[in-house]
């Protein structure tokens, strides 16, 4: 019963719709106790599964509203991963590809795997950490397409397309990130 409790302040202390996972809650007790309980605040309704071992504390007027990067991230996050938008994806925002993945996607600095959430199956894809250095942030989508397109598809006219929404300071960054790049990829960043 103290398992359940804890679990239960746990719960009440989180905002609505916040994601979390049974690896949040192992602190509270055993697996089994921890297991147990997270089974019976489901079946109460205090908590919606949405994913193997991912839970939700429901809005009471939204219900459940939550995306698919939400869950792909508080999962990689819970066994100590970081995803990013997969390349294809970037690619494909940067208007550089014309179709993105069919399947909801993503990068991880770990092993490929997949699971379900609701109705469609998140696929996680081994990535090297190179590729994961910057992030999700504008330079990093630039650098994950450009070398998803590969060295015979970056002309110089890509290479703008690509780069023509980011700043100064993104650009200063990937400069500034050349070593992690493929020779042929940093070669397009030599600004003299």
């Amino acid at each position: 019963m103290q398992t359940t409790a804890s679990i239960r302040r746990f719960i009440n202390r989180l905002s609505p719709n916040f994601a979390f996972t049974t690896r949040d809650c192992l602190s509270f007790g055993t697996r089994a106790a921890v297991d147990q309980a997270l089974y019976r605040l489901v079946k109460a309704g205090c908590i919606v599964r949405i994913a193997f071992g991912v839970f939700v504390k429901p809005d009471r007027q939204l219900g459940v509203v939550v995306s698919a990067f939400q869950v792909a991230k508080v999962k990689a996050e819970s066994f100590g991963r970081r995803i990013v938008r997969h390349a294809r994806d970037a690619a494909f925002n940067l208007s550089l590809v014309a179709i993105g993945n069919r399947e909801t996607c993503f990068a991880i600095n770990g092993r490929s795997s997949s699971f379900r959430f609701g109705d469609q199956v998140i696929y996680f894809r081994e990535t090297s950490p190179r590729n994961m250095i910057l992030g999700d942030r504008p330079a990093g989508k630039v650098v994950r397409a450009l070398r998803y397109l590969g060295k015979s598809l970056c002309t110089k006219l890509t290479i703008a397309n690509a780069t023509k929404e980011i700043g100064r300071a993104e650009r200063f960054e990937l400069r500034q990130r050349k070593s992690f790049m493929p020779a042929w990829l940093s070669d397009c960043f030599w600004i003299p």
